[in-house]
């Protein structure tokens, strides 16, 4: 065995972000423990250090993914500090800043399809970010079904930006986001929050 595999430390938080990685270019069912430790050219001992076995890898990057991607953001929004409009407006740009991978986020909801527990997680997670969502559309003023509603049609829109991909500047895929995201709050008083 070489020295470079024998002297390579992964930490458990280098295990879960490479297997986010990893799903997110090839699926969720391309996390088999040994094509990891092959990609990450170490022994399975180094995998084992951290977890009991594929079960509990896979329960802790949704957890580390609901927790990053979810609680994480909402933290982020809340730092960032302003009034509803303005945190809503900086969740939406920075869900479509590149900096959220969709392509783990759609790794892990295609997933859950046929995995329950993981189908349990990601409707906790959509109901908490809707949730979140909707409480900043009611301070608004939005009634309480009509934030549910606005909330849900800006969470599909976060998603659409997400998944599709126009042949359009970058200046017109902003103004577009802009518009669409100004939608939203439509028919709402919020021109002192602006």
């Amino acid at each position: 065995m070489s020295s470079q595999i024998k002297n390579k430390r992964l930490t458990k938080e280098d295990w879960i972000e490479f297997g986010l990685e990893t799903a997110g270019e090839l699926g969720m069912e391309a996390l088999r423990i040994d094509d990891l430790c092959i990609r990450q050219n170490v022994t399975r001992g180094s995998f084992y250090w951290h977890f009991e076995g594929r079960e509990d890898f896979l329960n802790c990057i949704l957890e580390h993914w609901r927790e990053r991607e979810t609680v994480g953001i909402i933290y982020q929004v809340e730092e960032n500090g302003g009034n509803s409009y303005q945190q809503l407006a900086y969740l939406f740009t920075l869900a479509n800043s590149g900096e959220i991978n969709f392509n783990a986020e759609l790794a892990i909801r295609v997933w859950a399809r046929s995995q329950k527990e993981a189908a349990e997680l990601v409707k906790q997670v959509d109901e908490d970010r809707i949730i979140y969502m909707a409480g900043k559309l009611r301070r608004s003023g939005a009634s309480e079904a009509d934030a549910r509603i606005r909330a849900f049609f800006l969470y599909s829109l976060i998603f659409g930006e997400a998944m599709i991909r126009g042949q359009e500047s970058k200046a017109e895929r902003n103004a577009r986001q802009l518009e669409s995201f100004k939608n939203v709050f439509n028919g709402l008083d919020i021109a002192h929050l602006k």
